[in-house]
């Protein structure tokens, strides 16, 4: 059999495939924002569906459409919820500053190797600022209330540490620095966070020690 070819243009549009890094951090300004939100790109994976569900559990309301997420925020967190992590390093590390910002009562938990993460140092941190802690380990029991000031982190361990933290202090009711103990790792997920944090309206100022973050801030989408 012959076939005659013919050259021609290329034309047409293909889906991008939505990033799992930046629909972690969606969910969660979303969920913190000031109205309803549309994410246009979903993840089918467990990691996202573990941070939909954590945010679930804090009081958002999140739909999946067609073509993304429709979420409704938190307006006030509840209480008393068991909020499960899966076996998502980045949502435990995301989620865990977030609840101590909201001054959630909680129980965090997670499955597989999810309990032999390093976390210890968040922790540490956190304690330190004014949030109740009980255990080092999951599941971990979550009360207080942090505060705003400096925040000391070592960078050189997890860059999920500093994203969880730049998504939560700017609900705090004051400014706070964050102070980036060592070098950084993976620094380029660090400018995902910086990236959908302003979409969002939070402005975040590098310095030398770190970030500055201002306090007393509400997300928006634009």
């Amino acid at each position: 059999m012959l076939t005659e070819l013919h050259s021609s243009y290329l034309k047409g549009e293909v889906q991008a495939i939505a990033s799992k890094s930046y629909v972690h951090r969606l969910l969660i300004a979303a969920a913190l924002s000031n109205r309803p939100t549309l994410i246009k790109g979903r993840i089918t994976g467990e990691d996202a569906t573990a941070t939909a569900e954590c945010l679930r559990a804090l009081g958002a309301n999140i739909i999946v459409v067609t073509d993304g997420y429709r979420v409704e925020p938190i307006t006030k967190p509840s209480k008393d919820r068991i909020l499960n992590c899966g076996e998502s390093g980045s949502t435990l590390r995301f989620i865990l500053p977030l609840a101590c910002a909201l001054g959630a009562e909680c129980t965090i938990t997670g499955s597989g190797r999810l309990a032999a993460r390093p976390l210890v140092e968040l922790i540490d941190t956190l304690t330190e600022m004014g949030a109740e802690i009980k255990g080092d380990q999951l599941p971990l029991k979550i009360g207080g209330q942090l505060k705003s000031g400096d925040y000391k982190i070592p960078a050189y361990i997890s860059s999920q540490y500093i994203t969880g933290l730049m998504l939560a202090l700017p609900l705090l009711d004051g400014d706070s620095k964050l102070i980036l103990q060592g070098k950084t790792v993976s620094a380029p997920y660090i400018d995902i966070t910086l990236d959908v944090l302003k979409d969002f309206g939070i402005e975040i100022k590098r310095e030398k020690y770190g970030y500055s973050i201002k306090g007393n801030k509400r997300y928006r989408d634009r």
